[in-house]
């Protein structure tokens, strides 16, 4: 390695971007040397940072070789304040530099200080360059500048498969799903062929186009040979189960060679965000951990969630043993699911239990077991944890309000739950969402203020919803108010004249106070507009929970 660049380190260089040339120095061979024996024993930036140090000269060279380390590495911060310290020693950047700098202020949503490298890229020339107009839009993107990216995106002089990819993969990001598809389609129509990465990318947005846009995307993995990889397996299994189509994800996951705990998890999450067949996801995870694949935290809090869905108290249990056994030591969002879950179960002590024993609490574990305390009827003990959480500096959210209004509907605590409103928009600059609403509505019907639920609800700066009519028109029930309950009704019918609940509901309230006629009338207006009340029934739900800790008595 004296003198001039192996052929090893010809390699190294090419790898990276790097062309040398013939002042190629022996403190630069040195450098890249070094970097690559760091990354050959533990690609750790520490080795790379004594390697940087032990060279005399420093050109582009070596400050492109530890910028570019640290950026691959994580290691942004370092990134950044290396690229600043290089302009400093009046070191000019190439190409290779700035798209290592702009990845690093990506990873750090630093877009002022990447709008800065753009700035100095225009002035150094290499604003046409593929490398970096390519990091330029994925900085945008990530950093929800959505039009800006689009404008260099348009501007680029030549367009690679990884540009395309980065568009795509940004647009599916930020929600924007018709938009990635969009850019899919015209990919598509230029010539690219698409790899792995170009489908999980536009999976992650297609979805919004229901199950038939899933279905057309998985021919084409199937058309580019594209269908058995792994990466692709776990997006077409995601996007079926956020279309609703569990099936289709079910039959994917299965003909998959091997079944890895990517294309798991996207499974059973798909369970959780259905809201159904939650029994039929507990079995596939027993299935799975008997055949002894590796489970991770995030696999079980989706089926920590199933439970809580379901009700499913002794797999839950099963399952806070099984951690233990594989986790002594819970991370934030396994506890938080742990909470979740007894909450939803009833077993609110288990849940108060696992909340104390917690190193770190946010803002979900806190709401988590307010909202649990409110829904098993310990309104007290929801609001004064509520004021804890307030005392100990933690910022609560919108659910957290959610959760502890309820509680205080629950409790008929109408001068507390308004006081929380008032808080929520005045304090913390919440705004307050439907379900919002629909809680001081129903606080103020069940302490009895009809009058008052009723002027709140007319002077909302939103439109009430025919849920939010129904629930002040079961509290008139309740309190036998027919004046305000018949203007309910009148909204409520209004909204949806085809629901035969609200013509009864009214005609019971006049029974009640004993208008007769007005009782006839509504249900005469019932059967001239063909409708007829839909009869009750009950379900019996009975299920024999799966054994998933029999192999670890």
């Amino acid at each position: 390695m004296r003198g001039y660049p192996s052929s090893f380190c010809k390699r190294l260089l090419h790898s990276e971007g790097w062309i040398p040339t013939k002042n190629f120095s022996r403190s630069n061979v040195n450098l890249l040397t070094n970097l690559s024996i760091s990354d050959r024993r533990n690609g750790d930036a520490k080795s790379a940072r004594e390697a940087f140090d032990e060279v005399p000269k420093r050109d582009v060279i070596a400050w492109s070789a530890l910028i570019s380390r640290y950026s691959r590495q994580g290691h942004s911060r370092e990134a950044v304040n290396e690229f600043v310290l290089m302009n400093r020693r009046g070191v000019d950047a190439n190409q290779f530099t700035y798209g290592s700098v702009l990845r690093a202020c990506t990873h750090l949503d630093f877009l002022q200080e990447g709008e800065m490298v753009h700035c100095c890229i225009m002035k150094r020339g290499y604003y046409q360059n593929l490398f970096v107009q390519s990091a330029l839009v994925d900085l945008h993107l990530k950093c929800g500048k959505v039009e800006d990216a689009l404008y260099v995106f348009e501007n680029m002089s030549e367009r690679d498969l990884v540009s395309w990819n980065t568009m795509v993969g940004g647009f599916a990001a930020k929600g924007f799903g018709a938009g990635a598809v969009q850019l899919f389609r015209l990919m598509l129509r230029e010539g690219f062929c698409p790899d792995r990465y170009s489908f999980a990318s536009v999976l992650k947005g297609g979805c919004s186009n229901g199950t038939e846009g899933v279905r057309v995307t998985h021919g084409l993995t199937i058309k580019f040979g594209c269908d058995s990889n792994d990466i692709v397996c776990g997006a077409l299994i995601d996007a079926y189960a956020k279309s609703g189509s569990l099936g289709d994800a079910k039959l994917v996951y299965h003909s998959m060679e091997v079944e890895d705990l990517v294309s798991l998890t996207a499974l059973v999450t798909g369970y959780v965000h259905g809201r159904k067949n939650g029994v039929e996801a507990m079995e596939i995870f027993s299935d799975i951990h008997r055949t002894g694949m590796r489970i991770d935290g995030i696999l079980l809090c989706s089926v920590l969630s199933v439970c809580a869905d379901v009700a499913a108290f002794d797999m839950g249990r099963q399952i806070h043993a099984l951690l233990w056994k594989i986790q002594s030591n819970h991370d934030t969002a396994l506890a938080n699911a742990l909470v979740d879950m007894y909450a939803k179960c009833g077993a609110i002590e288990d849940a108060d239990q696992v909340f104390n024993e917690m190193a770190e609490r946010n803002v979900i574990s806190w709401t988590s077991l307010i909202t649990g305390y409110g829904k098993n009827g310990l309104e007290n003990e929801a609001i004064g944890l509520f004021q804890s959480m307030e005392r100990s500096g933690v910022k609560p959210n919108d659910v957290t309000f959610l959760g502890v209004l309820c509680a205080c509907s629950h409790g008929g605590m109408a001068s507390i739950g308004q006081q929380l409103f008032d808080s929520m928009m005045n304090a913390y600059g919440i705004q307050p969402r439907e379900e919002h609403y629909a809680c001081v509505v129903d606080l103020l019907a069940r302490s009895g203020c009809i009058k008052e639920a009723y002027e709140f609800v007319c002077n909302m700066p939103i439109r009430p919803t025919a849920s939010l009519w129904g629930s002040l028109l079961g509290a008139c029930i309740m309190h036998q108010d027919a004046v305000v309950g018949e203007r309910a009704s009148r909204h409520l019918i209004a909204m949806e004249p085809a629901n035969s609940t609200s013509y009864i509901v009214i005609a019971n309230i006049y029974k009640s106070l004993g208008l007769w006629e007005k009782a006839e009338e509504a249900r005469r207006l019932m059967k001239e507009r063909g409708l007829s009340k839909e009869p009750g029934w009950s379900l019996s739900y009975l299920v024999k929970e799966p054994r998933l800790l029999e192999q670890l008595a």
